[in-house]
């Protein structure tokens, strides 16, 4: 009980950003899925009192979640200090995947709404290839390895998914349940290229544009 009291505060202090949200579905099933993941994530409990006392630790997905809620409300000012946060991470994305996703943020901040998100939304995705391709590389080594990596990767599609959930509930079904077979199931690294080769097409599928 403590743990809901503690949580809801934390939410109230949030909620002049929710209150700026346009409306509609979408951004209802976003609203929902934040506060579900903030509850739901590993860990959320301790970090949630480091909030609290005002130290605060910083994973990416968090600071990703957060970036979208400031997107939603056309509030981009605090967006690049947010992605400050998590700088050794984002650099190491970009040295793995090629692409400065963080600049093509910082850009896009010009050139409207729709630019500024799917900017962001190119980011959470570029992270998600390299977790599942850890997970990839992990298995041959250990299971167990390979598996939480596609967890944090499943923790990154959960905010991608009601972006693909509006427009393609089926393939954003799809995709949950090759997450959940790739992290359940005991499997093989051929085994599992096959899974993940197929989460990475649904993907684009639901979301165009992100590769």
């Amino acid at each position: 009980m403590a743990m809901h009291l503690k949580i809801m505060a934390f939410l109230f202090r949030l909620s002049p950003i929710f209150r700026r949200l346009g409306q509609g579905s979408l951004c209802l099933t976003l609203a929902i899925l934040l506060s579900t993941l903030m509850v739901t994530s590993p860990a959320w409990g301790d970090r949630l009192d480091d909030a609290i006392k005002g130290e605060v630790v910083h994973s990416p997905v968090e600071v990703y979640r957060e970036i979208l809620l400031h997107v939603y409300a056309r509030d981009y000012g605090p967006v690049v200090r947010l992605l400050q946060k998590v700088k050794s991470w984002t650099d190491h994305l970009e040295e793995g995947s090629g692409i400065d996703a963080v600049e093509e943020i910082r850009e896009a901040i010009s050139q409207g709404h729709e630019v500024v998100l799917r900017s962001v939304l190119r980011l959470i995705h570029i992270d998600l290839l390299l977790r599942l391709e850890a997970g990839l590389n992990q298995v041959d080594v250990s299971l167990i390895l390979a598996q939480a990596e596609l967890r944090e990767g499943y923790r990154n599609y959960l905010l991608l998914s009601p972006f693909i959930q509006d427009q393609h509930f089926e393939v954003d079904q799809k995709i949950k349940n090759l997450f959940r077979r790739g992290v359940t199931s005991k499997t093989d690294r051929k085994r599992l290229d096959r899974i993940l080769n197929e989460m990475r097409g649904l993907i684009l599928k639901g979301l165009p544009g992100l590769e």
